[in-house]
């Protein structure tokens, strides 16, 4: 299942690369839900070392523009240090 799954993982990436290379969100011209999902699912495969195809270039850079967003980094910090304690 998890075979399956990684391969169902990789074409969606390919997909998404394909998208990409024509716009810069995943669904147009602007940032959206959908480019929340798509980053829960990159975040969810880094964490089963699921890595993006070296082909997926668009994909990588879309991924490399998502990580300088400042909900991304806000993310990010939480995670490395901790949520803050109220």
């Amino acid at each position: 299942w998890g075979g399956r799954m990684r391969d169902k993982a990789v074409r969606g990436m390919h997909y998404f690369d394909s998208l990409l290379k024509h716009q810069s969100f995943i669904a147009g011209d602007t940032f959206s839900m959908a480019d929340i999902a798509v980053l829960g699912g990159m975040i969810f495969a880094s964490l089963v070392k699921l890595h993006v195809p070296d082909e997926c270039e668009a994909l990588r850079e879309w991924h490399a523009r998502m990580q300088e967003r400042p909900s991304v980094q806000e993310w990010r910090a939480m995670v490395e240090h901790g949520a803050p304690q109220s």
